[in-house]
């Protein structure tokens, strides 16, 4: 897959599929919006190919970096859900 994914990516350019990839996601949020269950599913997948190549156009550290975002990220809902048990008790 990511033999196919850089392909694309080499034919297309980075600043091409980067408006592609916001396109994409413009598409998938109207999809949701329209709750067409069958295109969200298809737009998801776009955004899926698309998020593949963008994570090829991130460096080594740019990738490093989004890591510990999304870690501090997922740590700050998960301090969140805690809080919210402890005020229900």
């Amino acid at each position: 897959m990511k033999s196919k994914v850089n392909k694309i990516l080499n034919h297309y350019g980075k600043a091409k599929q980067i408006e592609k990839l916001k396109e994409e996601l413009l598409e998938l949020s109207l999809a949701l919006q329209k709750k067409d269950h069958l295109n969200t599913l298809e737009e998801y997948a776009d955004v899926q190919v698309m998020f593949m190549q963008f994570e090829n156009i991130l460096s080594e550290e740019e990738r490093a970096e989004v890591a510990k975002i999304v870690m501090f990220k997922l740590d700050r809902q998960i301090s969140r859900i805690n809080k919210t048990k402890e005020v229900v008790k």
